[in-house]
């Protein structure tokens, strides 16, 4: 009692947009005889293929001038995304899901 949590002192994405990350997983185990069973489950993550957007450029100054490329393109500025999906670097990986067999004796 009275001590410091270990959690950090600031945390940084606090105000920025919800990632949710849901995982499903489902499971059935057969009893064969006394001693003896059959245990298979499947595991799916990222269930729902959630897209992470990349977090907004620049969104501490909010007079940053808007920066444009050769072609006319935004490439910098005050809440700039980016316009490829290369600038996703937090993007969930693609849904996929593992099945598990195993006999417990």
């Amino acid at each position: 009692m009275g001590q410091y949590g270990t959690a950090k002192p600031r945390f940084s994405d606090f105000r920025n947009a919800r990632y949710p990350n849901e995982q499903l997983g489902l499971g059935k185990v057969f009893p064969l005889k006394e001693g003896l069973a059959f245990d298979i489950r499947a595991d799916f993550f990222n269930v729902f293929n959630r897209w992470a957007y990349p977090s907004l450029n620049g969104t501490g100054n909010a007079l940053q001038p808007i920066q444009y490329g050769s072609n006319g393109s935004i490439t910098n500025g005050f809440g700039y995304f980016g316009d490829s999906i290369n600038g996703a670097g937090s993007n969930y990986p693609p849904r996929s899901g593992q099945i598990v067999a195993r006999i417990q004796f």
